[in-house]
């Protein structure tokens, strides 16, 4: 669409009579994910604020949803529950397990960049992507019900029973930040990325290194406490139980886990791995407010490198991945899957990690 300036229409008004038209015609699916407010604003030629009051127009209409820090759904209120609905455009999902106590992992800033990154790169091929969260008691009936998907992006977990579900209905899977011998995964090196954390902290003369963990029964977490332990032990280090505690991912959770180790620590480690940087944040936090200074009493580094290092005092320092090369790889073994027909790709690719060197680490005084 090319926007007539000259028009007595606002252009906010002519986006959002373009969206709908849209809609009609079957490019924009009921129930997916509108992209993103730098991608419309783009190809609209207009400034984001013009897109955004478009898109709250079919908001305050009933016509769309906002879910904050993602982005703008398509409400389809003719969905059964249950049924699956034809769709006349192509449509992925990606489908995040819930957490403890049932929660929903999509605010954790690393699942929503990841979402918002692919979101971006299944358009480029003419898709959209919907998110949907799911529980190991789901079936591939309950995920599917929503729309009538060409393929599915497994984010950080695989239940391989419903893999095997969606396996006898031909609907290609790939797994996203976590490897799989025997599944096409896209992942990295989470023990070498502990192993870079670790290492870097010796070089700077750290001695006594602490870790914050993630979820016990995380594959992900238990491959960076591995990366951690053995690193350690490698370089003639015991590892002190007192240093490692348990986090849930969350900034709520690293408070937790630093307040854990503060009081049950008999002498303080000088330097803390965090197994992401939400937790990191949060115990930096925590260690503020115990009256130890970051990073002159202790120094921190997270995983992941979410956009809030940056916004953090002091700035954390981070394991970094590229996002894009995450989900372009992602992407690019699921069309790969879809154009020749196959279901058997059994590839895994590992996406190279560095660190970012940042304000909350210090070399320690000879």
């Amino acid at each position: 669409m090319t926007i007539d300036r000259a028009s007595a229409i606002p252009v906010y008004r002519q986006i959002y009579n373009d969206i709908n038209e849209r809609v009609q015609s079957g490019d924009f699916s009921l129930g997916s994910m509108l992209p993103s407010e730098s991608r419309l604003s783009s190809q609209y030629g207009v400034e984001r604020a013009t897109v955004r009051r478009a898109l709250a127009l079919l908001v305050d209409e009933g016509k769309a949803e906002k879910i904050p820090g993602l982005g703008t759904t398509l409400i389809d209120r003719q969905e059964t529950p249950g049924a699956v609905t034809p769709r006349t455009t192509k449509t992925m999902m990606f489908l995040l397990p819930r957490g403890r106590r049932d929660a929903d992992r999509i605010n954790e800033s690393f699942n929503a960049k990841l979402l918002a990154t692919m979101v971006d790169d299944c358009a480029d091929r003419g898709y959209e992507l919907l998110y949907k969260s799911y529980t190991r008691d789901d079936t591939a009936d309950d995920l599917i019900s929503m729309c009538n998907p060409a393929g599915i992006f497994f984010i950080s977990y695989l239940p391989v029973d419903l893999y095997k579900q969606l396996k006898k209905r031909k609907i290609p899977a790939v797994l996203v930040n976590q490897d799989h011998p025997l599944f096409p995964a896209i992942g990295i090196d989470n023990r070498g990325g502990s192993k870079l954390v670790v290492e870097y902290f010796l070089s700077l003369g750290h001695q006594k290194i602490g870790f914050i963990d993630g979820h016990a029964d995380d594959a992900i977490a238990s491959s960076r406490y591995r990366g951690y332990r053995d690193t350690l032990r490698s370089n003639g280090l015991e590892l002190n139980s007192d240093w490692v505690v348990s986090g849930d991912w969350t900034i709520e959770g690293g408070r937790l886990a630093m307040r854990e180790l503060l009081k049950k620590a008999k002498t303080l480690p000088t330097a803390i791995y965090s197994s992401n940087d939400s937790m990191a944040i949060g115990a930096i936090r925590e260690a503020n407010e115990a009256g130890l200074n970051v990073p002159e009493d202790i120094s921190f580094v997270g995983f992941d490198n979410i956009d809030q290092c940056e916004f953090v005092n002091p700035k954390l320092s981070s394991v970094a991945m590229d996002y894009h090369a995450m989900t372009s790889a992602a992407c690019m073994l699921m069309f790969d899957m879809l154009e020749h027909d196959s279901r058997e790709l059994n590839v895994n690719i590992y996406v190279p990690l560095h660190l970012i060197e940042r304000e909350s680490v210090r070399e320690m005084p000879v």
